[in-house]
């Protein structure tokens, strides 16, 4: 394990500690009110970068003060910083943390993608399998399998790579991990065009997680455009259908 994941995941049960993680132990105590405050001046930094947490719809949290003490939301810590997929139980008032995400269907190992970008050595779309027996790091992290996107220009602005997938129309949701070494504008996007999804990445960030309705898609594809003059590469990976 390197230096910088076993931070983050000394930084994660440190956090978990302090947030009262073990909700479903105190379950039978009686519940108490208490008086905090919301301090959205407070900083969090790793590595000295800082960051944003956010919830399940993508808004913004910030940071609670009580009693000395600095609590952020499980949910956006564990899943940001560590990849570590938190449940909620209600029936028994059991919070979960899982460190491997076991659920749905992997798409990047399942299938090949019918079309990846190919302009030479300046832009393109690449897909690597397990099965290619390939490793990169991104953000602390050993991948296996990803899509990756690049495009160098000069004075162009809004040169796009893509990947498209054939998944006729079988699943729900698109559930992705993505992160980019420069600024790059994101989208998913589905049949006759549709965009399902788009997003303005800000370059070596902490990756993002995020979960997308399908709407019935059929032709499945992820498209980064760079909107500025110089160097784009970005990632996706950990692509699960439902």
């Amino acid at each position: 394990m390197n230096k910088k994941k076993k931070l983050i995941q000394a930084l994660i049960l440190s956090l978990v500690l302090l947030c009262g993680i073990c909700i479903g132990a105190g379950a039978a105590e009686t519940a108490q009110k208490i008086t905090a405050s919301l301090e959205p001046d407070v900083t969090v930094t790793v590595d000295g970068v800082p960051q944003q947490f956010v919830d399940t719809n993508g808004n913004q949290v910030y940071p609670i003060l009580y009693n000395g003490y600095t609590y952020l939301p499980m949910r956006a810590v564990c899943e940001q910083l560590a990849g570590f997929k938190v449940g909620w139980d209600q029936s028994t008032r059991t919070a979960s943390i899982a460190t491997k995400d076991v659920d749905g269907t992997d798409l990047l190992d399942m299938q090949k993608a019918y079309y990846l970008t190919d302009g030479g050595n300046d832009l393109w779309a690449r897909q690597t399998m397990t099965s290619d027996k390939k490793t990169t790091e991104v953000n602390g992290y050993t991948l296996t399998h990803w899509l990756e996107f690049y495009s160098w220009t000069f004075k162009k602005t809004g040169v796009s790579s893509m990947a498209s997938f054939n998944i006729e129309g079988k699943y729900d949701t698109v559930t992705f991990r993505y992160y980019g070494a420069h600024d790059a504008k994101l989208e998913v996007i589905g049949d006759n065009d549709s965009v399902l999804w788009t997003k303005d990445i800000k370059g070596s960030q902490l990756y993002q997680e995020v979960t997308v309705d399908l709407m019935n898609t059929n032709q499945l594809t992820f498209k980064s455009t760079n909107e500025d003059a110089g160097t784009m590469s970005s990632f996706i990976y950990d692509v699960r259908l439902k």
